[in-house]
């Protein structure tokens, strides 16, 4: 998402942030990307992981293509090296029962035909192993095939494209199929092949739609990829007219006009106007661009718990017995919580905990945390010790941040889990305790947070 939006605050059409800007949080989140690339070429899903995400890697490698595409320069060994891994394993792989009937792998063929590492030959035989009666995998191979192609010898693509009609309805299953990037690869294809403006205007007002009302599509992935279609949409637009509009913004208290020059124009709204519903309406046939901006309370002043789907309570515990807690303390943190909406397994959680400031983490545990090599998703329970009406949570990965202790989880079943690590007081003062959030990584719907409260460390004696 990020190196599509490049593209166009290359070009002066994205006014929100500069070129400097985009840059500097593509360097940090590249840098972050490559710490989990192994030996093979391959990425692995966290940074602590020792083995190849194959599906994870189909997303890396054509990030890390588009990002290639944009101007932004990196070392080419990085992207060579997961071509590489890629070509190799799409090949050489026989699991046609599940690897090739699955949309995510055609982003591999499509990385692989933007850096020109496979000929329309190779295609040919990959597009035998996949399963092309799925239409998002249809689309994104026959992207990979215009790619391949020289751009005047696209026009029977972009014929083939007159004929597709964005999709009716909103359907997402995670990474196995999305309409939303369908949609979005049809109109990377046919902005490739040059094809009908109609096609290119229809697919983006689609892709819009399908935006809900937080401002993301239905997954990362499909935010990432949407945008890019989006981004080389509308870097292909002719600049508009100049002519000055108006704009309504309608809401329950009443209309507000905004006249719109080539300057931007901003309305305040009250609590009262945002809590209904908003309307906008322009005296334009032009594309205009708006963005909504706003406060709320911080989540400090949270006077109680909330549980939609999660339960959670924490305790501070001072390891000398003491109830008082002094500079140089060490102290327990114990971070408890359970699911409460569901029976059965689930994955991918994350567990979130503040740091206040005045202390600092010195260690996720005292003791091992790491479970045996040998345990699997399937047999962990038998590993995990039970005690305080508790499962120990064993995290399969786990980052100590400067200001919290973030926990992730691939696969866990149903239960009451508990989380410890340690923290030493380094700074006398009362200081606010933000509240700890547990939640799933893909279905931001379900999630807990604690109550907001308050610690205080004395002087050391």
């Amino acid at each position: 998402g990020l190196a599509a939006i490049r593209n166009i605050a290359k070009d002066g059409v994205f006014k929100e942030f500069s070129l400097a800007e985009v840059d500097a949080y593509l360097k940090e989140g590249l840098e972050h990307l490559l710490k989990m690339q192994l030996t093979s070429g391959g990425f692995s899903y966290w940074t602590s992981s020792p083995s190849v995400s194959w599906w994870g890697s189909q997303y890396a490698v054509y990030a890390l293509s588009v990002l290639k595409e944009s101007g932004y320069e990196y070392e080419n060994v990085y992207l060579s090296g997961a071509l590489d891994y890629i070509k190799r394993e799409l090949f050489n792989s026989t699991d046609t029962k599940y690897t090739f009937k699955q949309p995510v792998f055609g982003l591999g063929v499509i990385a692989l035909a933007m850096n020109q590492k496979i000929n329309d030959a190779d295609l040919q035989t990959l597009k035998k192993k996949f399963d092309i009666a799925n239409p998002e995998i249809s689309t994104m191979l026959t992207y990979a095939e215009c790619l391949l192609r020289d751009e005047k010898k696209r026009d029977d693509i972009g014929f083939k494209m007159l004929s597709q009609k964005p999709s009716k309805t909103i359907e997402s299953n995670g990474w196995n199929t999305s309409s939303v990037r369908r949609d979005a690869f049809v109109l990377l294809t046919n902005l490739a092949s040059k094809g009908a403006n109609k096609v290119n205007d229809n697919f983006a007002g689609s892709l819009f739609g399908s935006l809900t009302s937080k401002g993301y599509w239905s997954s990362t992935a499909d935010t990432g990829i949407a945008l890019n279609a989006l981004a080389n949409y509308f870097k292909n637009q002719k600049p508009v007219d100049d002519k000055d509009f108006t704009v309504k913004v309608i809401t329950s208290a009443g209309t507000k006009e905004l006249r719109i020059a080539k300057a931007p124009q901003s309305a305040e709204l009250t609590a009262e106007e945002l809590a209904g519903e908003i309307k906008l309406e322009a005296d334009t046939k032009n594309l205009v661009n708006y963005s909504l901006t706003y406060t709320y309370p911080d989540q400090v002043a949270r006077a109680a718990a909330e549980d939609k789907g999660f339960m959670i309570d924490k305790t501070i515990e001072n390891m000398n017995g003491s109830k008082e807690i002094r500079v140089g303390d060490i102290v327990k943190v114990t971070f408890r919580f359970e699911r409460t909406n569901h029976k059965g397994s689930y994955e991918y959680l994350v567990v979130e905990d503040p740091i206040p400031a005045g202390f600092t983490a010195i260690n996720t545990s005292l003791k091992n945390d790491a479970l045996p090599s040998d345990a699997s998703a399937e047999d962990e329970e038998a590993y995990c010790g039970y005690y305080d009406d508790c499962w120990d949570f064993y995290a399969t990965h786990k980052e100590l941040r400067k200001d919290a202790m973030v926990a992730y989880k691939d696969y866990c079943w149903d239960g009451r889990f508990k989380l410890v690590y340690y923290l030493r007081a380094t700074c006398e003062g009362k200081f606010v305790m933000k509240p700890s959030q547990c939640s799933l990584m893909y279905d931001d719907s379900v999630y807990g947070l604690s109550k907001a409260d308050s610690v205080e460390i004395l002087p050391a004696k």
